[in-house]
Order: structure tokens, then C-alpha cells, then sequence
């Protein structure tokens, strides 16, 4: 505006994880719509990049805002899985953890109805959940039940459950294997690593 800053956000993508984090959102202009205008288009990146949630570390005077988009505290049963989002990113002092899911954005409304009309996911089946921290895992389970395109998996062992929407990239079915046959490179083929050290994506207004 005028030639000067008038606000910013720093942002990072973790596709494969099926996240962004938001480390800095700031205008320099208050109550001109700029923080929002940049909080939308991050919200747009991530719908068109097929993550599902977004994290960030907000001050008590900006929950407020954050709220407007739906994000909140951490909740088990409809966010991500923290074993999967708490190793990447940044935690800041004096700031609060918030969490939100996009399911309610009609892209991955649509997105989400075409996975589970394509997969047919229900209870009893066996699939695998991706985990990505030194290197990719996909970790077995079952599916226990699936509510409104949101799949309920047990995980073997002692990992928690894992409630993940019909198309997230972390899902997938079972890969089945013949007795002392070679493992399947399919996995790793697919596999992009994104760490924290990854370049943040930045906005400007």
C-alpha cells in the first residue's frame, strides 16, 4: 500500500503430512482487513494443495481472530493425530496451541465424498496410516467406523487411534504380500520428505 508493508504471513506446507503451519501473521494496519485477506489466501493454498488442517501458535489478544476460522484447542477425535504434527513444527512461548480442519470448504467437501465413494472405507477393513518423522511409515490398522467421510482407525500396537477424513493422503488400503515376497518400493516412491527446515511460503499485501 502506498509502496510500504502493509502486513505479512509466513506459512509451511507438509502435504504428505496433510498440514500448514502458520508461524507469523502481522499488519502493520489494524482493522483494515489485511490480516484476513492473507489468512484467506493461506486457507486457499492449502484447499488447493489437499491438506486438511493448519496449525499455529497464537497470542491470547489474536485467538479472537483465529477463531473466525475455525480454529480452537486440540481435540483428538476430529484433528490430526499429534504424533504426526507436534515433531515439525514451531512452539512459541506465551502462545497458544490452535488447531482447524477445512472440511467444511466445499472443495474438500467434494474431495472427501469422492474418496469414500471411490473406497468405499468401513468398518472391518485393514488399512495402513502414513507417518512421516526420520523417515516414511505406514503403520497398520483397522477401521473401526466412518461418520460423515471421517475414517475411525486402530492402529496396531499401542499408537492411538487415528480419525482421518476419506481423503487424506495418509490413508490407503492394506498392501497385501504373498509369504516371502519382496516389499513393495511403492511407498518410497511416493515419498517427499518435508522437515522443518523447509522453506516457509510468504504473502505480502
Amino acid at each position: 500500500r502506498g509502496g510500504a508493508l502493509a502486513a505479512v504471513v509466513v506459512y509451511r506446507l507438509f502435504e504428505e503430512s496433510d498440514f500448514a503451519e502458520v508461524l507469523l501473521i502481522a499488519s502493520a494496519l489494524k482493522r483494515q482487513g489485511f490480516a484476513k485477506t492473507l489468512m484467506n489466501l493461506v486457507v486457499d493454498d492449502c484447499v488447493a494443495a489437499g491438506v486438511h488442517y493448519v496449525v499455529l501458535c497464537g497470542s491470547s489478544g489474536a485467538l479472537k481472530f483465529f477463531e473466525r476460522f475455525g480454529f480452537g484447542p486440540y481435540d483428538k477425535k476430529i484433528h490430526l493425530s499429534d504424533k504426526v504434527w507436534k515433531p515439525k513444527i514451531y512452539e512459541f512461548r506465551n502462545a497458544s496451541l490452535q488447531i482447524c480442519n477445512l472440511f467444511d470448504r466445499p472443495i474438500i467437501k467434494r474431495r472427501m465424498k469422492e474418496a469414500q465413494a471411490a473406497h468405499q472405507w468401513s468398518a472391518g477393513m485393514m488399512v495402513e496410516v502414513r507417518r512421516i518423522q526420520h523417515r516414511d511409515v505406514w503403520m497398520k490398522g483397522k477401521i473401526q467406523g466412518v461418520t460423515n467421510c471421517i475414517v475411525h482407525v486402530k492402529l496396531h500396537g499401542s499408537d492411538p487411534d487415528e480419525y482421518l477424513p476419506a481423503s487424506s493422503p495418509r490413508l490407503r488400503v492394506m498392501l497385501v504380500q504373498e509369504p516371502g515376497s519382496t516389499p513393495t518400493p511403492r511407498a518410497a516412491k511416493r515419498t517427499r520428505t518435508s522437515s522443518p527446515a523447509a522453506r516457509p511460503r510468504k504473502r505480502r499485501a
